[in-house]
């Protein structure tokens, strides 16, 4: 950094080598020495009125971020009721399936029960006939 008058490209590589602690501990400290004036309290009616309407937006705020809290439980247990609905629906739809068949096999189990009751009461007859 010998130099005065740096291109842009030289300025940048100068910057680049340059570590960023070292160049904190070579700067000194600034200490300032502010004087701190007192602030004069004054009764301002307004000022109070103002304090209490935040006081009263603050209580209404908290009390609305409990609700909404509520609100987002309540969304919850509905998505997850409505999670258990649907599948007691599909299990009922599928149940109303396997007894609709129960019921076609049970018409079609009295018919060729009926039937093979009838022929073995005609085989026996016509048996007993025959050997009697």
């Amino acid at each position: 950094m010998d130099k005065i008058n740096l291109t842009p490209a030289e300025l940048s590589n100068q910057l680049k080598n340059i570590e960023p602690q070292k160049l904190l501990d070579s700067v000194p400290p600034v200490h300032y020495n502010f004087q701190q004036t007192p602030i004069l309290k004054t009764d301002n009616p307004m000022v109070k009125e103002q304090q209490k309407s935040n006081n009263k937006l603050d209580a209404i705020q908290y009390e609305n971020m409990k609700l909404n809290a509520q609100i987002e439980t309540q969304n919850k247990l509905i998505d997850t009721c409505n999670t258990k609905i649907d599948e007691l629906q599909t299990t009922n739809n599928n149940l109303k399936e396997i007894n609709q068949t129960l019921i076609d096999n049970n018409k079609h189990y009295w018919i060729y029960s009926t039937i093979i009751t009838i022929i073995g009461a005609v085989v026996g007859f016509l048996l007993g006939k025959y050997f009697a």
